[in-house]
Order: C-alpha cells, then sequence, then structure tokens
C-alpha cells in the first residue's frame, strides 16, 4: 500500500519500461489503489504478472512471487501487499529514488555509484553467504539484505548523525563519499592516526584488547564498556562520557588532572595503575581457571569463603558466597562464579589485601591530605581515628558497606544515612544503666498516667529505670530490656502485649478479689486495705480475679480484658437471639 500511495503522489517515479506487456501508463493504472478489484486482477492477468490455473476452484499464480493464490480475495490483497511490492522494487532496478522532503531526484545509477563508493571506503561490507546478498554498516553496526535497504540505510537521519562521529574518527573520507560525488581514485581512508591512537590506550591498559577467532572486541577498563571492531571503540575513547569517567577515576585517586584521549595531556600513574589492576584481576581469575572444579570447590568450602545450603522442601544443593553474598543452585554456578573477576575482587577488598591498583595510588589518605589539603580526605581520616572506616579495604564498619573508591566513601560518610547509624553506633558504646538523679528526685518528678498508672509504683518496684543517655532523660524497662525517650513511649509499651508476656501475680496476701461483672467492679487505692472475704459473702458471682492491692499494671489489664470478653460474649448472645 506504502509504494502505491507513493506512485500517485511522484514520490517515486519507475521509467517506461516493459515487463510482460506492462508499459509506465499501465502500471500506473494497474497500481491505483481506487481501482475496482475485479479490473486490478484482470490487469494482472492481462499483463502476465498473474496467470490462472486451470480447475474447478479459481487458483492464481504470482509470477513474480512465484507463489499461489486460491480465491479471488487473496489475489486482490497479495497484489496489494508490501511483499509483493518489495519484490517488484528489486526486480525493477531502475527505480527513480526521491529523498523525503526535497524535490531533487537521484538515479538509481547514482546510487549505485554511492553504495560502491562507501564499500570501497570501508563503511559498508559487502557479503554473498548461501546465495542471500548482505550489506553491513560499520557505522551504524546494522545489517540490510540487499541494496534497496542499504540504499534506504544511508539516506536516513540515523546513518547521517552516525557518519559524522565516524568521520570524527575515522578520517573525512567516509563522509566525501556520502555525497557520491567523489571518484573512485579518490576515495580512501585515513585511519592511520586513530589506529595508533587504539594502540596507544590498549598499552597503557585503559583498552583491553579480547580476540575471539577473527573478531575483536575492546574492553575499556574505566567505563567497563565492551566493543566490537576499531570504531566503536574509536568513537568511545573520543566521546563525552569516557572522558567524564576518566576525570572521576582520576578524582578518586587523588592524581593528577587528566584530560580527554585526544589531547596531549594525559595521566601515566592512573592508566599504570588501571592496567596493573586489570592484570592483577586477570591473573588471579585465569589462576583459578588453570585449577579443577573440584579442587576450586574443596579450597572454597575449607576456607569458609564458600557454604553448603539445602532448599526447603526439595533435595536441591545449594552454595552460597560469603564474600558476594550471592546464592547459586548447583556445583557448575558456584565454579563459574568463584572463576570470575568480580569474586577476586571482593574476595580482595574482603581480606584488606592491597593490590598493585590500591598500593600504587591509594597507599595513604593523610598523604593525600598533607598534599592537596582536600576536605574529603581530612573526613575520611577523622573517621579512621574514630574506627568507623577500614582504610585498606575502604570499608564502613558503621553502615557494613564496601566502596569502590575514596570519593564514594566520602560522599557515604556525609550521608544522611551514614549519621543515623552513626548515631546508633554510638549510643551503643556508650554505658546505659547510670541513673538521672537521686531516688527521691525522681520519685517526686515522675508524673501519672492515665490516672492509675503510676510511674513512681514501677521505679520504686524495679521495674523502671530512669537513665541519662546523651544529655536527655531516657526510660528503661527492665522487664523486657527495652530503653524509651519519651513517657507516651513509655507508657505505648507497658500497655502493650509485649511487656504483659512477663510474670504475672498470684491470688495470695494482700490482694482484692474482683468480680468478674464490669458493672460492679469498682477499682480505687481507698479500699486497698480492706476486707476482701465481704465481698465474697455478699453477692453470688462467678470465680474472682485477684488484682492487687498497689494497683499494678497487670492486674488492670488482666481485669480490662476479662471486662472486654464479657462484652463480647454479650455481643454474641444479642446477635443469635436475633436470629
Amino acid at each position: 500500500m506504502r509504494y502505491l500511495n507513493n506512485l500517485n503522489l511522484g514520490l517515486i517515479r519507475l521509467p517506461v519500461r516493459k515487463f510482460s506487456g506492462l508499459s509506465c501508463g499501465s502500471l500506473q493504472a494497474f497500481a491505483s489503489t481506487s481501482m475496482d478489484a475485479d479490473v486490478l486482477v484482470q490487469e494482472a492477468v492481462e499483463n502476465g504478472m498473474l496467470t490462472r490455473r486451470p480447475g474447478e476452484r479459481e487458483e492464481f499464480k504470482c509470477e513474480l512471487c512465484l507463489c499461489y493464490l486460491t480465491g479471488f480475495v487473496p489475489a486482490v490483497d497479495h497484489l496489494r501487499g508490501s511483499s509483493h511490492e518489495k519484490i517488484f522494487l528489486q526486480q525493477h532496478s531502475g527505480t527513480v529514488a526521491v529523498i523525503p522532503g526535497t524535490q531533487e531526484t537521484a538515479s538509481g545509477e547514482d546510487l549505485a555509484v554511492d553504495l560502491k563508493n562507501l564499500v570501497e571506503a570501508g563503511v559498508l561490507v559487502h557479503k554473498i553467504e548461501h546465495g542471500i546478498t548482505s550489506i553491513f554498516c560499520n557505522a551504524c553496526q546494522a545489517h540490510m539484505n540487499g541494496s534497496l535497504p542499504a540504499i534506504g540505510h544511508i539516506q536516513g537521519a540515523q546513518h547521517s548523525k552516525r557518519m559524522r562521529s565516524w568521520t570524527s574518527t575515522a578520517g573525512s573520507a567516509s563522509a566525501a563519499a556520502l555525497n557520491s560525488s567523489l571518484p573512485k581514485e579518490s576515495v580512501h581512508v585515513n585511519v592511520s592516526s586513530n589506529s595508533c591512537k587504539l594502540e596507544d590506550e590498549v598499552s597503557k591498559g585503559v583498552m583491553l584488547k579480547i580476540t575471539m577467532g577473527s573478531v575483536i572486541h575492546y574492553k575499556c577498563s574505566v567505563c567497563n564498556t565492551t566493543m566490537t571492531g576499531e570504531p566503536p571503540a574509536l568513537t568511545h575513547i573520543a566521546g563525552e562520557r569516557h572522558r567524564k569517567a576518566l576525570i572521576r577515576a582520576a578524582t578518586s585517586l587523588n592524581c593528577s588532572s587528566v584530560s580527554s584521549p585526544g589531547t596531549s595531556r594525559t595521566s601515566s600513574s592512573l592508566t599504570q595503575a588501571f592496567k596493573s589492576e586489570r592484570s592483577s584481576d586477570v591473573h588471579d581469575s585465569a589462576a583459578a581457571a588453570n585449577k579443577t572444579d573440584e579442587e576450586i570447590m574443596n579450597e572454597a568450602l575449607d576456607s569458609g569463603v564458600l557454604r553448603r545450603t539445602h532448599a526447603h522442601f526439595f533435595k536441591i544443593e545449594e552454595y552460597e558466597c560469603t564474600v558476594c553474598r550471592k546464592t547459586m543452585t548447583g556445583c557448575t554456578p558456584a565454579v563459574a562464579h568463584l572463576k570470575g573477576i568480580s569474586h577476586v575482587k571482593a574476595l580482595r577488598q574482603r581480606s584488606g589485601s592491597s593490590s598493585p591498583f590500591s598500593s600504587s595510588t591509594n597507599s595513604s589518605c593523610s598523604d593525600l591530605v598533607a598534599a592537596s589539603g582536600d576536605q574529603d580526605c581530612k573526613r575520611i581520616e577523622a573517621a579512621v581515628a574514630a574506627g568507623m572506616v577500614n582504610r585498606a579495604a575502604k570499608r564502613c564498619i558503621v553502615c557494613d558497606l564496601v566502596h569502590e573508591s575514596y570519593s564514594d566513601l566520602e560522599r557515604h560518610l556525609g550521608s544522611e544515612y551514614h549519621r543515623k547509624n552513626e548515631k546508633r553506633w554510638a549510643a551503643k558504646k556508650e554505658p546505659v544503666d547510670t541513673l538521672l538523679k537521686t531516688r527521691s528526685d525522681i520519685l517526686s518528678a515522675l508524673p501519672v498516667l492515665d490516672g492509675q498508672l503510676n510511674l513512681a509504683a514501677f521505679v520504686e518496684r524495679g521495674e523502671v529505670l530512669v537513665l541519662e543517655r546523651n544529655g536527655s532523660e531516657d526510660y528503661k524497662c527492665v522487664r523486657c530490656d527495652v530503653i524509651l525517650n519519651a513517657v507516651d513511649s513509655l507508657r505505648a509499651h507497658l500497655l502493650g502485649s509485649k511487656h504483659r508476656k512477663g510474670s504475672r501475680p498470684t491470688a495470695g496476701e494482700g490482694q482484692l478479689p474482683v468480680p468478674s461483672s464490669p458493672r460492679s467492679a469498682v477499682l480505687s487505692h481507698d479500699t486497698a486495705d480492706g476486707d476482701s472475704s465481704s465481698s465474697d459473702d455478699s453477692s453470688d458471682v462467678e470465680t474472682p480475679i485477684f488484682i492487687a492491692a498497689d494497683q499494678s499494671l497487670d492486674q488492670n489489664v488482666e481485669f480490662m480484658n476479662h471486662v472486654a470478653k464479657m462484652r463480647r460474649r454479650h455481643a454474641r448472645r444479642k446477635v443469635r437471639n436475633m436470629i
């Protein structure tokens, strides 16, 4: 449908060319979407594009697509479909193409010259495998099947954008080839300087070259990015992202200022550090790969690095890496994890052993402070002196976090999360059982909660301690071993279920029997010293619940629970009567 509309709009024009008796005028009439289906099929049969097959059913054969169509409607749908359009355009190589948005046309011969020049310039790669033509664009890393998709690709906006970065790294010949106006002798690619630049980055250790058969991969040690081929690698090292990553790495290492790879100023110490760090990781990983799987597993299990676990309800053998906090199901994934570079790095950071990367650049944070006067390292040095940071492993002991660089560690020390954990960590180190004042001052200053929960009674019995922590008054429940920093929190705790799990008083001397009926229950301190036997003789009630004479919390709560139980029983009885 798309190419038919373009024919009507004049965006794609076909020359006067015969196809089994099909001329330009008849083709335009044939391609008209407003044509009736009967006329469309009849014109296709007359021009030889469709042939009728003899038989009882109406069957057609498309001579272009070499497909069989059973019925009239499938034949019409096929003639107006995109697959038929594509094969028709491939058969007519003299198609005149127009770039969208312009009125200037380019002939098929000029576009063929464009493709040829781009192939010679190295932008496009032409291959024929198993009779199928494929074209690969090195600038965009895209595959095209045939010359027509390749022409549409090189005229697109995405290819033009990629070609601008291609010309900045691979020379200006590719951009000239895109204009399709250069002769064959003038097409050349000037990539010698860029290749030398890439080799310099590889020798410095910033880029890692990996050869897998005939394919060459490059991995950036700074950005942890993998590229396939030299052009993407050159584009990466000339990009803004790589330059910023170099600056961040240099800042974290407190090295000298690092410029972009395109300038003459580079940091040799930084590149040597990356090279030594990467080579150390690869060497440790290769040493682990040379051992057998059984030896690696036995060493990890004996040293405690790997721990064997079992899944619940299933007889599945699982392993947990105590260094990386990862779980693997089976022996093969566990061995693959132990051979990996990430595990080697985590194991080195945990053990605190200095790698060439850390020893050459991060030997002492105090020396860096003396050299640059950086306030960030002063904060780290103060944390190390307070025992909150392990400098060798770049680990925060308070939050139990390991960081990749000192800049990340410094940002963590200034975060709100670390400050909260630091307060808790400092509170645990301070003594918590120092009384605030004398006992008489405490008893006179303590408030009464809800008119009945007398806090002074709890302090006298030793159930609650008033402490002085960080210049403020806190309350400690001795039975639950809980420290509370406000009276409201203490009230909620004393009325909670967690506090009531302790021992309950039994009925005995100095206790008052309280009826189970909520209406006849009266609790007051005035009747605490009276005779409790008179109430039993005067009223015929259920077995009483004893409450202590000092009106302690447990007895009040038990009585309140009994009242609530009676109310629920009464409500259920009312609902039962209603039913």
